[in-house]
């Protein structure tokens, strides 16, 4: 057997040449300790021709996955069928299998969920930095005033969603404001959210209103097709192009867009044109805006425009031609 090593930008990937047998086992466990110690922890190991299948090469391959993980990296394991059909027989799921290299390093980028619900009406509280909009600067006495009546009532039509164990407040002092969550299946939002409108003329994204009038101001039945979780990426923003919430909050999240995007039609020879710093810094640009898309993370917007700056030089050479 033997050993190619190469980079795709903070990966390292083994390809196998010749078939693998228990005997090689220590070979490949040095290996993985070799590229460790030079501080890289993330494996892909290419299997691309037929390989002896017995306990020994799993033993081996699981001791492998055991260092990375130790270590805070893991492995994915390209091989051929009969060796994969092994594998999930003896261990069910537990070596990460792909079905091609590119899968095997995106697999390694954290992504994130797709096909999400957005999340609408999350408040800050008084005058805090924070990545929701404070409710008072989105008053706008003029705005809908003739279809006011049906948002509030296909706000308050949303079909369940979570049950919180405490009560919201109303921003503008008016008390206790739902504790609870509704959904169309495309938009989440507080149950409370109808109160902003009625009470104190608090606008809301056209996008959602144009959503409910396609839906003739009538909640609909069924959903929409929309599987993932709710997410606020959309409402931050939202928020942030309109100078409601620190612009780099922003700035990330469409940066995310923009990577994500690329990489739904990257080739490992793209990849492999990144180093590994720029790698990182755009992983870290996921990890980032991740944080940013869930209900509870929290940031400074300092970390955030300084992660940005440092993205940007290594978005341009993901976008240029390999």
């Amino acid at each position: 057997m033997k050993v190619l090593e190469r980079a795709v930008g903070d990966i390292t990937v083994f390809q196998l040449q010749g078939d693998i047998t228990g005997a090689q086992g220590p070979t490949l466990r040095d290996r993985v300790d070799d590229i460790i110690a030079s501080g890289s922890i993330q494996v892909v190991l290419l299997m691309a021709e037929p390989s002896h299948a017995d306990e020994a090469v799993l033993d081996a391959l699981i001791d492998c996955r055991k260092t990375l993980l130790r270590h805070g990296g893991d492995l994915r394991i390209v091989a051929q069928l009969e060796f994969a059909d092994y594998a999930v027989k003896r261990l069910g799921g537990w070596l990460p299998l792909c079905s091609s290299e590119t899968t095997a390093v995106l697999s390694f980028w954290p992504i994130g969920a797709t096909g999400c619900m957005r999340v609408v009406g999350l408040w800050a509280h008084g005058d805090e930095v924070s990545k929701y909009p404070n409710p008072r600067r989105l008053v706008r006495p003029e705005w809908r005033t003739l279809q006011r009546v049906q948002i509030a009532s296909y706000l308050r039509a949303g079909k369940a969603g979570i049950s919180w164990k405490g009560f919201s407040s109303c921003r503008f002092g008016c008390g206790a404001n739902g504790s609870s969550d509704l959904t169309d299946g495309i938009w989440y939002w507080p149950e409370g959210l109808a109160h902003y409108v009625e009470a104190h003329s608090v606008c809301l994204p056209e996008e959602f209103v144009e959503t409910m009038a396609a839906h003739e101001w009538h909640v609909p039945p069924e959903s929409r097709g929309v599987t993932g979780p709710p997410t606020v990426t959309f409402w931050v923003e939202w928020a942030s192009a309109l100078g409601l919430v620190p612009a780099p909050f922003g700035t990330c999240l469409g940066m995310r867009h923009e990577i994500k995007a690329l990489l739904r039609n990257a080739t490992t020879e793209r990849l492999s044109s990144l180093s590994a710093p720029d790698t990182q810094r755009l992983k870290r640009i996921l990890q980032l805006a991740g944080i940013l898309a869930s209900w509870e993370g929290v940031l400074e917007p300092s970390e955030v425009e300084g992660a940005v700056a440092d993205a940007k030089p290594a978005l341009g050479r993901l976008h240029a031609p390999v």
